[in-house]
């Protein structure tokens, strides 16, 4: 579940309005991203090289654009507006809890909304950096869950 989190604090046509979703998702997932990072370094410090960056890069944001336009196309401009609207919302709160981080609202993990992330590899993309950063390695370990309250 927190790396649903994860992927769900990630990722129209080519007009404004798509632009501008794609910005709000972007902004939305990096300060999220960071919020999480923060509440890690709070824990485990020693972590720190082991976080993953959260900025996006091209690939992200072509996984990002996919995911959005599989979203409207599936669910429709109302939809992926509330989902935007929750997603900001939910990554403005500082990250207190591993628990937290499983209670997102319910429609970040929609079927609809996790089809489209892991179609247009938004998943894939999240997992990548987790796994290239050790970061996915820490997080298996027993004593750093320990830490961190999981």
């Amino acid at each position: 579940m927190r790396h649903i989190f994860l992927a769900a604090l990630l990722s129209l046509p080519a007009n404004a309005a798509f632009a501008d979703n794609l910005e709000r998702l972007e902004v939305a997932t990096e300060l999220g991203g960071k919020h999480l990072s923060a509440f890690i370094l709070s824990r485990a410090p020693e972590l720190e090289p082991n976080l993953p960056n959260w900025d996006w890069d091209d690939d992200y944001r072509t996984a990002a654009r996919c995911f959005l336009d599989d979203l409207e196309d599936s669910q429709g401009a109302d939809h992926v507006e509330k989902y935007l609207t929750a997603v900001e919302e939910y990554s403005a709160t500082p990250v207190t809890s591993l628990a937290q981080t499983e209670n997102q609202p319910a429609i970040m993990s929609t079927p609809a909304v996790m089809t489209a992330m892991q179609s247009c590899g938004v998943m894939q993309q999240v997992m990548k950096r987790m796994q290239e950063s050790g970061f996915m390695g820490a997080m298996m370990n027993e004593a750093t869950m320990s830490k961190l309250g999981g």
